[in-house]
């Protein structure tokens, strides 16, 4: 992994860690499908990641459509703007791939560039809603958890 690549990876983790700790509901969720698109693209193995259908890599090209499933449903069914933004994203990321089939120009390291990018705009778009939910003056889950029986904040 590149330097740029971690510090893209590091940058998920505190997306994911501040959308826990500081988010709704909906940034909760939008964690969560988060840290498991990336758990799993990280800990598959190879392998799998070059079953391919042409220049199409099937498994990511799945797992994407998997994330964009759920960021779709998020986006119809509840209240929140950001994960429209998400959507639009996670559906530019699917392009990506399509475009490395499509397109013979476009090479593996472009594809890498691109997803970074996307990774990084993804990220942007979940830290845009707990900011959203911060300035409207929302209280965080995590506040009013009740950890070991002890009663919630007022």
């Amino acid at each position: 992994m590149t330097p740029v690549q971690l510090g893209a990876l590091y940058f998920t983790m505190a997306t994911i860690l501040v959308a826990w700790i500081r988010g709704g509901h909906p940034e909760r969720l939008g964690a969560c499908a988060t840290l498991i698109w990336m758990t799993t693209l990280i800990a598959t193995p190879a392998w799998l990641h070059n079953v391919m259908v042409g220049d199409l890599p099937l498994f990511d090209v799945a797992l994407e459509l998997a994330l964009l499933g759920i960021f779709i449903r998020m986006a119809l069914k509840g209240g929140r703007w950001w994960p429209f933004a998400a959507s639009a994203v996670v559906t530019l990321s699917v392009l990506v791939y399509l475009a490395m089939a499509l397109v013979p120009e476009f090479d593996r390291r472009a594809e890498i560039s691109a997803h970074l990018g996307l990774v990084v705009a993804l990220d942007l778009a979940l830290l845009a809603g707990v900011g959203e939910r911060w300035l409207a003056g929302e209280r965080p889950v995590s506040e009013s958890a009740n950890w070991g029986g002890r009663t919630a904040r007022p």
